[in-house]
């Protein structure tokens, strides 16, 4: 299994109707394949996404192509034991959840100094790597991931 973690900067405006639709759009894609993970936005997109290799890397190419956003930054995790978000095709989480607990700080600001030529990747990596974990070991408390931007 292989694991995608990126953000976006959108270049058309995000209003929640486009953002609900967006979502719904990719929970029936990624059932057909195989794919979970979560979206987040709030300025950004930062979207995590895991399945079988050959799956989510084509799905990532369709991402990278879409001229809506411009991907900032992107991590690929190979060789992943298994799922951290079985039970979620596409799950739009709230960014303010993120923003609370500091996780989406955390995040951002690691993929913004892995551009940074100085930055060691495998620390960074496993940094970014434990936050995917946190939002997952979180996610068992569903509720405290509703989006909650309307």
């Amino acid at each position: 299994m292989k694991a995608y973690f990126y953000i976006s900067q959108p270049l058309v405006p995000v209003d929640s109707a486009s953002l609900e639709r967006l979502v719904a759009s990719a929970e029936v894609k990624n059932a057909a394949y195989g794919i979970t993970g979560f979206l987040c936005f709030k300025e950004v997109f930062i979207q995590y996404f895991e399945g079988e290799a050959n799956e989510v890397d084509a799905l990532f190419a369709t991402i990278k192509a879409d001229p809506r956003h411009q991907i900032l930054n992107c991590l690929v995790f190979d060789n992943i034991d298994c799922r951290q978000f079985p039970n979620w095709r596409m799950k739009l989480i709230s960014r303010d959840v993120l923003n609370h607990d500091r996780v989406e700080p955390f995040l951002f600001k690691q993929l913004a100094r892995a551009k940074d030529k100085t930055s060691h990747l495998d620390k960074w990596r496993k940094q970014v790597w434990l936050a995917v974990q946190y939002i997952a070991a979180q996610s068992a408390h569903e509720v405290a991931f509703v989006e909650t931007e309307k």
